[in-house]
């Protein structure tokens, strides 16, 4: 199976917004591939940053470094 295949593998289908409150007025910052904006995490109450990408191959390519650097 292809790296590609892998990754895909691990992008949830369901909304994010089933999970997650996004506050879409407070931008923390902007990055090349997209902004960053304040959430949280409805189970928890956590308070987090959420990237937001448009998926295209330079956003899969990000994901995909991100993810190897977390394992």
């Amino acid at each position: 199976m292809s790296e590609d295949n892998n990754a895909d593998k691990l992008i949830k289908e369901t909304s994010i917004l089933d999970e997650y409150s996004i506050n879409w007025t407070q931008k923390l910052g902007a990055g090349i591939s997209g902004p960053v904006r304040v959430c949280v995490k409805k189970s928890s109450h956590e308070r987090l940053a959420l990237k937001i990408l448009i998926d295209r191959p330079k956003a899969r390519n990000e994901v995909r470094e991100k993810r190897c650097c977390e394992f």
